[in-house]
């Protein structure tokens, strides 16, 4: 401690080797020596060093960084203009990417209830196109209805709010022939 600082500095940088910028206009008094950073992003690694003042306008070197990673509590936006198409009960969906710059992929979720709709995809879908097979790969039950929803997801694992979609599989399949059919002779009559 100098008796004679007037107070502090506090810089900030991304890297280490990196010249800190002083994020301080004023100086931090020496009898409330804290201060909060409002500017960072969510999941970034910072450096932070202090410098002091004396009452005759000299600034000390910068101290040590310290180094401190943020979380990114923040999800992306979700994707934009969700469409589909079917093509023999084969839903091929299709939409326009996230805006947000930390979006690394989309997730698809399908269920009969919008409030069930378990997750469709095994690996994180990393283009904004999906083919959607269906139960065991054998398309979409003709005659059902499904929500389908797509998720976008950050570096951080947040995931985006659901765009949802719903789609009518069309009834065009007979149905399977009668089984166990069988026929009896009653009172002799055919």
């Amino acid at each position: 401690l100098d008796l004679d600082a007037a107070g502090y500095y506090v810089h900030r940088s991304t890297g280490s080797k990196e010249d800190p910028t002083r994020l301080t206009k004023t100086l931090i008094k020496v009898d409330k020596p804290f201060y909060v950073d409002s500017t960072v992003k969510g999941y970034t690694q910072y450096f932070y060093s202090v410098s002091a003042l004396d009452n005759a306008n000299n600034e000390s070197p910068r101290s040590n960084p310290l180094m401190a990673m943020t979380k990114d509590l923040t999800p992306p936006d979700p994707p934009l203009e969700v469409s589909f198409k079917l093509d023999r009960h084969y839903l091929k969906l299709s939409w326009k990417p996230s805006l947000s710059m930390d979006a690394i992929g989309y997730n698809i979720y399908r269920g009969e209830v919008l409030e069930r709709q378990p997750l469709v995809n095994r690996a994180l879908v990393r283009v904004t196109a999906f083919t959607d097979s269906g139960y065991q790969g054998r398309g979409l039950i003709p005659g059902r209805r499904f929500f389908i929803s797509v998720t976008a997801l950050d570096s951080a694992r947040n995931e985006s709010s659901r765009v949802t979609v719903s789609i009518t599989v069309p009834d065009d399949e007979a149905p399977a022939p009668p089984a166990m059919f069988r026929a009896e002779n009653v009172d002799g009559r055919y």
